[in-house]
């Protein structure tokens, strides 16, 4: 999948034309010359905005991704200290709340997207890969003091601004002590930097004989995509600090970047505290060197494809039937969210619409998600080995839509029908009390939506 936008994109250390600027000291829109990213390919300015968004969200959807499977490893039945039990707590909330935040990014970016009229994206590499396009290799992992350094370090600042803050000798130390990997983990900020420029005109306008246009142009800003977009009513539940932004105009999109930055992965923090750097920070200033006992003992990248070399494979017949549900729902998930971005919101925000049972479908995948999680990461990866199994959250074959809505709501009804087979088998077979309750109230759910999906589809 990203591994033709790796194959064009690069971080290089020496001064170069970015996105066609010319990138020097003296530049006053320019990037630091140790931080440059580097196309080598030419692109007209709107198709590297979509390119390089496109890029975000997937950069976007694999933190997130890993920073749920980070969480959901802590704690544990092993965990007997009330002290020990509230502080891995503590961290677990944080690292959730992060994730979620990480997921109104994604939202923000799908609507950028939407407003230069991009073809939006949930795609991401399947684990484990690495790229130029991603901070680091991703890696779904139990949470340990190495991997919390990864995501510290993807989440930092510009130089300046830790050199501001009085942190930048203690990041280096952070960066050495991880060694070789340390040094290959790339800013995410930088990134945003990168698109941040190709909406924003340059200072000095030269005559378009002497240089080509570099930003994107006003007629490829289209305002009467905002009914597209996702809204934060419809997905923020009242969470302040779930930041999705529907931009209509230029100056709206480079607000909606610089918030993204300030929030998460940016060169620069307004609010320190909130930000996903100083959050990090302070878990990894806690985080014990023996701190793996604090996490369940997850097997690194657990897949279901037997395919597999690495021995994450979960082979456990009693873990796989659930593996596969797991999978399943997480593809009905990214399913439910890109076609509700292809379906226009009702003018009225109360009336009830195809787009809006979407997005309830999906708010509900992800309890299905964190409770389908638990039960894998209970149950060993083979029957002969200590090491548990997690959520594989495997990508499917394709997230493409079919042309016809109606056709969309065809797979839904499938996947759903898909999920009625996994139940009755998983009923069929020896199971806790506690996850037969659990699946009679997803068969139960999943029939109302059945009989939904049914319905829209039609004769």
């Amino acid at each position: 999948m990203s591994r033709g936008l790796a194959r064009h994109l690069h971080w290089s250390s020496k001064p170069t034309i970015c996105l066609e600027r010319r990138i020097s000291p003296s530049s006053p829109d320019s990037l630091p010359a140790a931080e440059n990213l580097y196309l080598d390919i030419y692109k007209a300015p709107r198709e590297q905005a979509v390119y390089l968004l496109k890029v975000a969200a997937e950069v976007e959807h694999s933190l997130m991704v890993e920073y749920l499977f980070a969480a959901w490893s802590l704690g544990g039945p092993s965990i007997k200290n009330p002290k020990q039990i509230d502080l891995v707590s503590s961290w677990r909330s944080t690292i959730l709340e992060i994730a979620r935040e990480e997921m109104g990014h994604l939202a923000t970016v799908q609507n950028l997207l939407t407003l230069i009229g991009g073809e939006r994206s949930f795609v991401r590499e399947d684990c484990p890969a690495s790229g130029d396009l991603f901070p680091f290799g991703f890696e779904l992992e139990p949470l340990t003091k190495a991997s919390l350094t990864k995501y510290l370090l993807s989440e930092a600042p510009s130089d300046k601004v830790l050199e501001k803050l009085g942190l930048k000798d203690k990041i280096k130390d952070i960066r050495e002590e991880l060694g070789v990997e340390g040094q290959k983990i790339r800013r995410v900020g930088i990134l945003y930097d990168t698109i941040k420029a190709l909406f924003t005109k340059p200072r000095i306008h030269r005559p378009q004989t002497v240089r080509p246009l570099s930003f994107v142009a006003q007629s490829d800003i289209q305002p009467r995509a905002a009914a597209y977009m996702v809204k934060p009513g419809e997905w923020s539940l009242g969470n302040q600090s779930l930041l999705i932004r529907a931009p209509c105009s230029r100056q709206d999109a480079i607000d909606a970047i610089t918030e993204i930055s300030d929030q998460g992965e940016g060169s620069d923090i307004t609010d320190f505290p909130r930000s996903h750097f100083a959050r990090f920070l302070n878990i990894y200033d806690q985080f014990p060197r023996s701190g793996s006992l604090l996490a369940r003992k997850l097997a690194k990248n657990p897949t279901t494809d037997c395919r597999n070399e690495d021995g994450s494979v979960i082979s456990n017949p009693r873990a796989l039937p659930w593996a596969k549900l797991f999978n399943l729902r997480y593809r009905m998930l990214l399913m439910f969210l890109s076609h509700s971005f292809a379906i226009a919101a009702p003018p009225d925000s109360s009336q009830k619409s195809p787009r809006g049972l979407l997005i309830s479908w999906a708010f509900g995948e992800m309890y299905h998600l964190r409770s389908i999680a638990e039960f894998l990461m209970a149950m060993p990866l083979h029957r002969s080995l200590r090491l548990l199994a997690g959520p594989p959250f495997e990508m499917p074959a394709s997230l493409g839509l079919a042309v016809r809505d109606r056709d969309r709501w065809r797979l839904h009804r499938d996947l759903m029908l898909d999920t009625e087979y996994y139940i009755y088998k998983l009923l069929r077979s020896r199971i806790s009390a506690t996850q037969k309750t659990y699946l009679l109230g997803l068969q139960h759910t999943n029939g109302i939506a059945l009989q939904q999906a049914i319905n829209m589809v039609g004769d």
